[in-house]
């Protein structure tokens, strides 16, 4: 017997099958999404503050050598927070010749995330060796400051090489 009007109970579950499967697609997609964006806003926040801590670093006349580490929350405030930050401080790296230099690398890790996580590190210029010929054994002397003629030396870079940041998984 044929009807020209109304859907079968076969087409029915069909179609019900069809939008369940949809709505629990949608469902687990929208979870990913909410996933996925906490782990980037938590790796942007573990960048800036590997960047924060270098900067502070930096901007010591002399950064004492070691490895420190504390706890901080995503605005930088020390105490109790998702965020521990480790650096070290290393004197006169062997990579740059006749220089006195310093190595710096930071690194900060999330405590309930392992996926938000961010290491930097620098190669900077302390002090300059002047005078000895031209063969290295010359006295520190720190960059931009008068020789013994008198004459004012170039600053040396401030930077060799450029930072590195790398996000680590």
């Amino acid at each position: 017997m044929y009807r020209d009007h109304g859907f079968t109970l076969i087409e029915t579950l069909v179609a019900l099958v069809v939008g369940v499967a949809l709505v629990v697609t949608i469902g687990v997609l929208g979870g990913n999404l909410i996933r996925h964006r906490a782990n980037a806003d938590s790796n942007s926040a573990a960048m800036s503050l590997a960047q924060m801590k270098l900067e502070q670093l930096r901007a010591l006349d002399d950064p004492a050598a070691g490895t420190d580490s504390e706890t901080v929350d995503e605005n930088g405030t020390p105490g109790l927070g998702p965020y521990q930050i480790q650096w070290t401080v290393t004197d006169n790296v062997p990579a740059i010749p006749d220089t006195v230099s310093k190595h710096i690398k930071v690194t900060v890790s999330h405590d309930y995330n392992r996926f938000a996580a961010a290491e930097i590190e620098t190669y900077y210029l302390t002090q300059a060796y002047q005078g000895g010929g031209g063969g290295g054994g010359g006295t520190p002397t720190p960059a931009g400051t008068p020789t013994v003629g008198g004459s004012t030396p170039t600053p040396a870079p401030t930077s060799t090489p450029a930072p590195t940041a790398t996000p680590r998984r």
